[in-house]
């Protein structure tokens, strides 16, 4: 591999990543340690893997969280992939953090057909508490209904974002899910969530008895160690220890500038307010 071309791309993503945090006016420093314990996640040893053992592995638990990065529609395509392969093979239930719990009578009405996308959208608030494209996640309610497969809120809007309130997030969708798990003791558990909560020090460590299966997606670590041995095009599925899986389907900047442009799309920056601030939740 060219190390020129390795340098360039790297700068290349760092630039993105700054102007991710320009729009969002920068990381909060207090949630900075939640962030490291997801980045040390990609330390150590990992290999190369392939979907095929993914999905065997994953049909081998009743509880897998998937990686989710809200902006990417690759990153949500990837889990319907998965779903697909596996939805015949085994009892599913779909839980998403894309819907606060709260409002899961108005999932239920919309898949079953007795309420419109339209007022589904403004009953749950979509654009004001989630504000993500509902198009990217639209495919996995479809997919959900299309296949009688059962899908859950699990989200809890928490104000304060600091590392206190990211562990709240986390402690009560494990009550979810443990709740689920008791009601359903023969179903696989699905759980799409934002990837910085799937650490093994974060939503993970509620169920370390369980061996749950981790996906995480086009981690730049493993990218960039890919690239230095030119594989970074053929290589899939990277696997490491304690059932994690890491798919590759784009080059990580490639995520990035998708989050960048929704930004720059979406966020009102007014000139009149002392501060700017964002209401998207990064995580």
């Amino acid at each position: 591999m060219n190390k020129s071309w390795l340098v360039t791309r790297k700068k290349h993503l760092k630039q993105i990543k700054q102007q991710v945090e320009v729009h969002l006016g920068g990381l909060d420093p207090e949630v900075h340690s939640y962030q490291t314990a997801f980045q040390r996640e990609f330390y150590g040893d990992w290999n190369e893997s392939s979907f095929q053992r993914l999905y065997n592995t994953v049909l081998q638990s009743n509880l897998v969280f998937g990686a989710d990065f809200h902006a990417f529609s690759q990153s949500q395509r990837t889990h319907l992939r998965i779903l697909r392969e596996i939805a015949n093979k085994k009892d599913i239930i779909l839980c998403l953090e894309c819907v606060q719990y709260k409002y899961q009578k108005y999932i239920d009405q919309y898949l079953a057909g007795k309420i419109s996308e339209q007022k589904f959208l403004k009953q749950v608030q979509w654009a004001e508490e989630w504000g993500f494209p509902w198009s990217h996640f639209k495919q996995l309610f479809e997919f959900a209904k299309n296949n009688n497969i059962k899908l859950r809120a699990i989200n809890l809007h928490i104000p304060d974002m600091d590392e206190s309130g990211l562990h709240k997030r986390d402690q009560f969708v494990a009550d979810k899910i443990n709740e689920l798990q008791s009601e359903f003791p023969d179903h696989l558990l699905y759980v799409i969530f934002g990837e910085m909560h799937l650490a093994k020090s974060h939503l993970p460590s509620f169920f370390k008895k369980q061996k749950p299966v981790v996906i995480f997606q086009n981690s730049e670590r493993l990218y960039f160690k890919l690239a230095e041995h030119s594989r970074e095009s053929t290589v899939d599925v990277m696997e490491s220890h304690r059932n994690r899986f890491c798919v590759m389907t784009s080059p990580p900047w490639v995520q990035w500038q998708s989050y960048l442009i929704f930004l720059e799309e979406n966020v009102d920056y007014s000139l009149d307010e002392e501060e700017d601030e964002s209401d998207i939740d990064v995580f």
